[in-house]
């Protein structure tokens, strides 16, 4: 009987996630032309102005150039107008528009704010929002770069975020911007021609580790606090707990592996493992490495459960809570469908229900000598 229960939850497991990876596609082609990208930059200074504001510190108002190698998806040019100065704090932040446009500057696609830091090393790290198309309709168009700006005014760096052509570019542009870029019949982009199977694989993948994730962070609360008992019986509920457990750890699996041969943005196996050096959204990717080591702790804890005391064990599966946290904030910061209305409710029911099976925890642990010893197997 056990077996059969296993069984049958690893079959519904298997449809759910086959389910997402599946469906997903239908939307996403939706786009006329869409990829996400990692890019190298070089450009130039064209102009550069100093002044002072009111407490003297300088303030730089420059235009950059920008443009990527020819023969990389997307080869664009973009043409920064910032203001450089110094905030309260007296960091360096810039603050200014953008425009993109085709590599030659003829034709203009995007036009965007700017925002961005520089650090300590002088590596700026700009980020373009509220980009809206210039040519066309519809499209979507993100961008991170770090750029280092050297004492002659060269340029050099990477950028990476995604990019959807608007309806109606012309498509000897498309084609330019996007190599490969596939035409319709009224003259717009419609696909690309490099194939996005692993792209839907590794945001199907992601959601369904995601929901995994909530629903054994859920359990795992429940069990503690008995909210499932008048569901299901005990045993039962422990058997899906450690199931799901295992499904999860199966598509996270699958998240990286397609994140590694994924053609748009190129991890390599240190960065999917090490949080420093990120090609895309650095921070909040660095935060799902995090959260992947947490996860870690925990499911080796689960598994070496017999052999700790009942302190050490649930000392570390506090850290599933550390897991959440990260996993969440990293799908809402750097998944590309957290701004989909469907799927910031995704995040948010989630984040209300483990908040609320935690309260509930913690009014019941108020209550409760602390017990010593070790866990029953």
């Amino acid at each position: 009987m056990q077996r059969c229960w296993w069984l049958a939850l690893i079959v519904v497991g298997m449809i759910i996630g086959a389910t997402v990876v599946l469906g997903m596609p239908g939307a996403a082609q939706a786009a006329p032309a869409a990829g996400a990208f990692q890019i190298a930059l070089t450009g130039r200074v064209s102009s550069s102005q100093t002044s002072t504001d009111a407490q003297g510190h300088p303030v730089v108002t420059q235009t950059q150039v920008l443009q990527t190698n020819r023969g990389q998806s997307p080869a664009v040019a973009l043409v920064l107008n910032v203001t450089i100065q110094r905030d309260a704090a007296g960091q360096p932040h810039s603050t200014g528009t953008a425009t993109l446009s085709d590599i030659n500057q003829q034709t203009t696609v995007f036009t965007a704010t700017v925002s961005g830091t520089i650090d300590s090393t002088g590596l700026a790290h700009d980020t373009l929002n509220q980009a809206v198309a210039a040519t066309g309709s519809g499209g979507r168009f993100t961008w991170h770069g770090l750029v280092r700006q050297s004492k002659l005014g060269d340029l050099t760096g990477t950028a990476a975020g995604v990019l959807v052509l608007p309806k109606g570019l012309p498509a000897s542009i498309a084609a330019s911007i996007w190599p490969g870029t596939a035409t319709n019949t009224s003259g717009g982009t419609s696909s690309l021609a490099a194939d996005p199977t692993l792209w839907y694989l590794t945001r199907g993948a992601a959601l369904t580790a995601y929901l995994l994730l909530v629903a054994t962070t859920a359990l795992g609360i429940g069990i503690s606090t008995r909210a499932f008992d008048s569901v299901a019986r005990r045993p039962l509920v422990l058997d899906l707990h450690q199931v799901l457990t295992l499904l999860m750890v199966a598509f996270v699996a699958l998240h990286l592996a397609t994140l590694l041969f994924d053609p748009f943005i190129h991890f390599g196996p240190a960065q999917l493992v090490w949080p420093l050096g990120e090609p895309y959204r650095p921070l909040w990717v660095a935060l799902g490495v995090v959260g992947l080591y947490a996860l870690a702790v925990v499911t080796l804890s689960s598994w070496a459960r017999r052999h700790l005391a009942y302190t050490t064990w649930r000392a570390l599966h506090y850290v599933s809570l550390v897991a959440f946290v990260a996993l969440t904030l990293h799908g809402i910061l750097a998944g590309t469908d957290a701004a989909t209305p469907w799927m910031l409710a995704v995040y948010v029911t989630s984040a209300l229900a483990v908040a609320a099976l935690l309260v509930l925890r913690l009014v019941q642990a108020a209550g409760q000598p602390k017990p010593t010893g070790h866990i029953a197997p």
